[in-house]
């Protein structure tokens, strides 16, 4: 076994190289496991393996990239453009963006919305 092949073994090397694909993936929502595996040179059944023993797997890893550019919209300050921002995330239709947003900040992006232009009236 090569070097470069020991390190395609490692179940924390694939979560890295995993999470890598998503980050430079531009359409989250078209990002696929069996695409991402042809990439690293293995089988999707292999890769998702490998997930499992690094304690994740492909949807997970998918839900991280996800949360992560949420944050990033959240960052910014001002109105966001719900159809942009939902395939920003990596989702098909607002609705399902919606309900992601409010799992992950407890609550609406109104009231989210709302309160950012609170904030920003009192400074």
């Amino acid at each position: 076994m090569t070097v470069a092949q020991l390190g395609t073994q490692d179940p924390t090397t694939v979560r890295l190289r995993v999470r890598r694909y998503l980050y430079h993936h531009e359409d989250l929502a078209r990002a696929s496991a069996s695409a991402c595996a042809r990439r690293m040179g293995m089988n999707p059944v292999t890769m998702a393996r490998r997930l499992r023993g690094a304690g994740t797997s492909w949807a997970g890893e998918k839900r991280r990239e996800q949360c992560r550019r949420l944050s990033l919209l959240v960052k910014k300050s001002g109105r966001v453009n719900i159809r942009k921002a939902a395939r920003f995330c990596g989702y098909e239709t607002s609705e399902a963006f919606l309900v992601f947003f409010k799992q992950h900040q407890g609550r609406t992006y109104t009231q989210w919305r709302l309160a950012r232009q609170r904030e920003a009236i009192e400074w």
